[in-house]
């Protein structure tokens, strides 16, 4: 399962979705909010009754103040997500419950201040209910108790480290299927919505590329012209029926996540795949990078990775220096000022697993595809939250057979996609643009 796709206009075609752009911060909430007004004023005419109208679900009671949201909005385009909020919150009435001020003990929410919080709630409720529909007569939980009760859950964790989906659903007063339902809905509307949040600019789009290179050098980068930054990380999980290939390098079940950040901590790329593999066997089987990247970045723009990656013309890594390498003074050089750029990507996975504890500890969830989900879940609500500003199994193996295993790999990634490796051309090329910014730094710092 992936996340970054740039290519053409369409801002990621892995999944295809028709989920609204929402980069540009919560402006688009207010066409949303207008659909939703239809939605609810046709809902309410085909079930209206003059003489019960007294008897009408809640949500029925609000047809003149959604027709309200409808002229606001289309009096001032550039209204706030939370006004528009306001217009729409259904508080209590009859048996469906609000939060209204209820405090959230939830590591998720309490990073966020309540504004936050129900400006997400705006700006996810006309969506879900797009896709989902209008709430039954008899729903008892509005949706502000749902993303109330996903984020708690997100955020106390599970397992040995938190409470699970049981703990947030006692915490909101909410029985366990109940909130189950609510948060698989809920990581379904994400999911659906992640081509349209996470993504790389298109190739031709010089003026975002040009933003990002200059928004790190706003940020005193040391290193120029970079645009994105890619590492790796490890997400625990309990151990699957179909578990060969998903032990890391320290005999535990895991998920390995290729992710590329921009200067705002916003994820630009991410990827899911089994805890065995490696970052560049990660960067070779994405659909999205690997030699699609060749297009993917343009020329003048730089990528920086870690030494588990293959420099590229456009992607710079330091120079390697296991197995007891020595570097030489201006590759020591070099490294330094990538690592002062490239640490970036560390703080935001620092961010990231300790506001989702699910990310943090092991996942109760033993399905691939649910796994996936929410990992990718917690990369879109990482990134609308910044928008709204807020040794057990080690096999030793002799040079032969490291040799034919690596024959073999090479074989069948060249099956996979013939153009998936580097051309010497490019090899030469990325091997001198790493060895002149190698010159650039030590003459500067050496001046």
């Amino acid at each position: 399962m992936e996340s970054g796709d740039g290519d053409g206009d369409a801002r990621g075609s892995c999944v295809g979705s028709d989920a609204m752009d929402v980069d540009s911060g919560l402006l688009g909430v207010v066409g949303v909010a207008e659909d939703f007004a239809e939605a609810t004023i046709d809902a309410d005419v085909a079930s209206q009754d003059e003489d019960a109208s007294d008897q009408r679900h809640p949500l029925s009671q609000t047809q003149a103040t959604v027709t309200e949201v409808q002229q606001y909005a289309a009096a001032d385009a550039d209204v706030e997500a939370m006004e528009i909020y306001d217009h729409l919150a259904f508080h209590h009435a009859g048996s469906c419950t609000r939060l209204d001020g209820l405090e959230i003990s939830s590591r998720a929410l309490r990073r966020e201040n309540h504004v936050s919080f129900d400006a997400l709630c705006a700006f996810l409720e006309p969506l879900y209910y797009k896709k989902y529909g209008l709430p039954g007569k008899n729903a008892q939980y509005a949706f502000d108790f749902g993303l109330a009760v996903l984020l708690t859950y997100y955020g106390n964790g599970c397992g040995q480290d938190g409470d699970g989906i049981g703990g947030a659903a006692a915490q909101l007063g909410m029985s366990r299927p109940v909130a189950s339902r609510y948060i698989a809905k809920l990581e379904e509307l994400l999911l659906e919505m992640k081509d349209d949040v996470i993504y790389f600019p298109p190739s031709d789009a010089s003026d975002e590329w040009s933003e990002l290179a200059d928004g790190f050098a706003a940020r005193n980068a040391d290193f120029p012209d970079v645009a994105c930054i890619f590492d790796g990380t490890l997400v625990r999980t309990q151990r699957p029926k179909d578990f060969q290939g998903f032990y890391d390098k320290s005999g535990k079940p895991s998920y390995n996540c290729l992710a590329a950040i921009d200067y705002r901590y916003k994820f630009r790329y991410l990827g899911v795949f089994s805890g065995s593999n490696s970052d560049q066997s990660m960067w070779n089987q994405s659909a999205v990078l690997g030699a699609h990247a060749r297009e993917l970045c343009p020329p003048g723009i730089n990528w920086l990775g870690d030494a588990g990656v293959k420099p590229w013309p456009f992607l710079m890594v330091p120079f390697d220096e296991r197995g007891g390498k020595r570097l030489t003074a201006k590759q020591r050089c070099y490294n330094y000022h990538l690592s002062q750029t490239r640490i970036l990507v560390e703080c935001v996975f620092g961010k990231l697993k300790p506001r989702f504890k699910t990310l943090h500890g092991v996942t109760d969830r033993k399905k691939h595809n649910t796994n996936a989900r929410m990992i990718t879940a917690a990369a879109v609500l990482h990134n609308l939250l910044i928008d709204i500003g807020d040794k057990q199994f080690k096999v030793k193996r002799n040079a032969a057979q490291k040799a034919k295993d690596r024959q073999d790999s090479r074989r069948v990634m060249h099956a996979f996609n013939e153009g998936w490796d580097r051309t010497q051309a490019e090899i030469d090329l990325a091997l001198a643009k790493r060895n002149a910014y190698a010159d650039r730094f030590y003459e500067n710092d050496h001046e």
